[in-house]
């Protein structure tokens, strides 16, 4: 019988991964694919630091 959440109300990160590991079936990537989706995070993040750099931060002047 499985526990209900009332019964597990303080769920950790490890508890949700082992979660996800038990129930989604794990895709297995060679080393290429794996590198291939870094190098196309790293791309994302650096597009967004750049745009991030060109929006103004902070309250706009009171005049």
């Amino acid at each position: 019988m499985h526990p209900s959440a009332s019964q597990v109300p303080l769920l950790s990160v490890r508890d949700i991964t082992e979660l996800r590991d038990y129930y989604l079936p794990l895709k297995r990537l060679d080393e290429a694919a794996i590198l291939t989706n870094i190098t196309a995070r790293h791309r994302l993040r650096a597009r967004d630091i750049e745009r991030r750099k060109r929006i103004p931060v902070g309250l706009p002047p009171s005049n």
